[in-house]
């Protein structure tokens, strides 16, 4: 497999097969996609889980991130509970 400048260089581990998918012309907004899970009672991971991965810099108290899990993959996200695309950043 040839590696390309934006892979950074490296080889992927693997090549995998991804089915046709449906992509907006644009994204959806929190509007829109309240009106989707009124329609369709859907439930988002997050919400099933009870917790969400936020980016630091959006949490509005660096306190929050003190005590989550990170992952030491992605040391900028931590698991905050309660967050969700209602309360993106969790409670409080």
């Amino acid at each position: 497999v040839d590696t390309h400048p934006l892979d950074g260089g490296v080889t992927p581990p693997k090549v995998v097969h991804v089915d046709p998918f449906f992509l907006d012309a644009k994204p959806v907004t929190n509007k829109e996609f309240a009106k989707f899970v009124r329609a369709t009672y859907y439930e988002t991971e997050a919400e099933q889980f009870g917790w969400s991965f936020v980016l630091v810099s959006f949490l509005p108290k660096a306190k929050m991130a003190e005590g989550a899990d990170v992952d030491p993959e992605a040391e900028h996200w931590v698991a905050i509970d309660g967050a969700y695309w209602r309360m993106p950043e969790g409670p409080g």
